[in-house]
């Protein structure tokens, strides 16, 4: 990491005593008007309602019931009602740049990828009885995704990268090191409806809820399915994200969305996605991605202001659809994973502050409708950006990232006058970035080496020599660093100078 935060910015003494309040293996109830607040918030938005309106917290019952990282549905072709078009030149930035209100505060909580607990195992579980199903592509679609998570594990060129710079009560900083769980499909009936289901076609295809299942139930269900298996479910290391079929709903209580509940997608809104942190194991909640519902509301990339619609880099927009809302809940359960560690002060975490947030158009690549702006492990993804608290901090509107901001060079030693390319990414599309040389002399301190503009992805490449005579500095190690002239983002290698 080029740079790090080390000043934590004060929150309300409310959502103070809130972070303290949740405790790890134990879920306080949250009070009936904060419930009801929530459900408010959640049907104040209808089909047609103006795109700028704000969206529910993203923790139910400001976070008191266990529930965090909730990703709302948005109206359906959201980003032609904002004014979105398809990518274009010049760039063309998402409007708003963030959500929530940032930066996020550390509450003293746990996060993973540090020592205690350690390297977070994401395991896919699709919950599927006798009489549903799940496309064999949606789920090896999925399934590829968080195998390339975990094996571009410690690299800085994708979105997974920007959560290192996060720490746990130590100041330790979160390592990106995900591993794939074998991914399992849970035959077990789903319980009785804990919910009456909301009435309404969901899915384009016709399909109506013909189950609701509560949070309660679907916690229970996972605890049990996974003691049944002896797969490990009692720390913080194991998240176990439970993909749902077509005509299941979930609430967060026995509310449905028609009685003023907290409810996946329906005619009065709902989430596509959360996940839970009230006891171990840790869940996400997984709905079939709902794209473009006849009732208005969509959970896919045409949500984004700027997008043109929507963007399926596998042909398979349903799948597409989940994996960008399955890295928002890996991405918040890294940093978050039992809702006492990292979030803002509307208790939005990492994810929730970009969420429908893909970068500007100039970052898309390959062909509109199927583009994409992720490559993990050389397959291609359009995902949501991760929030920075660092970037916030230099330039508010370049706060959500596609990755951190990195920089290479090569060879990496050399004598004085040495030939060498230095390269990177990360940056902001289409800005100047300037290679220095840091001489470790009084008079010059550093000598610019090279000067360069990024492409719409944030890369940039440059040719340079290391300088030679007095200005070269002593022999040994040396730092070049990589800095943007509008993003301000930083990057720095070493150079050893023979």
């Amino acid at each position: 990491m080029a740079r790090y935060l080390s000043r934590r910015r004060l929150v309300s003494a409310s959502f103070a005593t809130l972070g303290a309040s949740i405790l790890l293996g134990a879920t306080v109830a949250a009070p009936s008007s904060m419930m009801a607040s929530a459900a408010a918030a959640t049907q104040s938005t209808s089909p047609g309602t103006s795109c700028s309106t704000p969206a529910p917290s993203s923790r139910a019952g400001g976070g008191r019931s266990g529930i965090g990282g909730i990703q709302w549905g948005r109206q359906r072709g959201s980003g032609a009602a904002c004014g979105g078009q398809a990518p274009t030149s010049p760039a063309t930035p998402p409007s708003p740049a963030w959500h929530g209100s940032p930066p996020l505060a550390f509450h003293g909580g746990p996060v993973t990828g540090t020592t205690t607990p350690g390297e977070l195992t994401v395991t896919p579980v699709y919950w599927v009885p006798a009489g549903f199903s799940l496309p064999a592509t949606y789920q090896s679609t999925i399934n590829t995704f968080m195998a390339d998570a975990a094996a571009d594990s410690g690299k800085t060129t994708n979105v997974f990268s920007a959560l290192t710079q996060y720490t746990n009560s130590a100041g330790a900083h979160i390592n990106y090191v995900l591993h794939a769980g074998t991914p399992i499909t849970d035959t077990t009936a789903f319980p009785a409806n804990g919910c009456t289901p909301d009435s309404g076609l969901i899915w384009p295809d016709g399909t109506k809820y013909s189950n609701c299942i509560t949070n309660g139930q679907l916690l229970r269900e996972a605890s049990s399915f996974t003691t049944a298996r002896s797969l490990p479910n009692t720390d913080l290391a194991h998240l176990y994200m439970y993909f749902l079929p077509e005509g299941v709903e979930t609430c967060f209580t026995s509310a449905n969305g028609a009685g003023g509940g907290s409810c996946s997608i329906n005619a009065h809104g709902g989430f596509c996605a959360y996940h839970a942190f009230g006891a171990p194991p840790l869940v996400a909640d997984m709905n079939y991605a709902v794209v473009d519902s006849p009732l208005g509301w969509t959970c896919a990339s045409d949500g984004g202001s700027n997008t043109g619609g929507n963007q399926s880099p596998h042909a398979n927009i349903d799948a597409d659809s989940e994996i960008s809302i399955a890295s928002h809940e890996i991405a918040e359960t890294i940093t978050d994973p039992t809702g006492s560690a990292w979030w803002d002060m509307k208790g939005n975490e990492v994810g929730d502050d970009c969420g429908y947030v893909y970068g500007d158009s100039l970052s898309f690549q390959g062909t509109f409708g199927s583009e994409f702006n992720q490559t993990i492990n050389g397959h291609h993804y359009f995902i949501q950006e991760e929030f920075s608290n660092q970037d916030f901090a230099l330039v508010k509107s370049l706060a959500c990232l596609q990755q951190e901001e990195s920089v290479r060079v090569t060879p990496t030693t050399g004598t004085t006058g040495a030939a060498i390319t230095v390269s990177g990414g990360g940056f902001a599309s289409g800005e100047a970035v300037k290679v220095s040389y840091k001489t470790g002399l009084a008079t010059p301190p550093s000598v610019t080496l090279c000067t360069t503009t990024s492409t719409g992805t944030g890369a940039f490449s440059c040719s340079a020599s290391i300088p030679s005579g007095t200005s070269a500095g002593a022999t040994g190690a040396h730092k070049i660093v990589a800095k943007g002239t509008t993003s301000l983002r930083k990057a720095k290698v070493t150079f050893t100078r023979t």
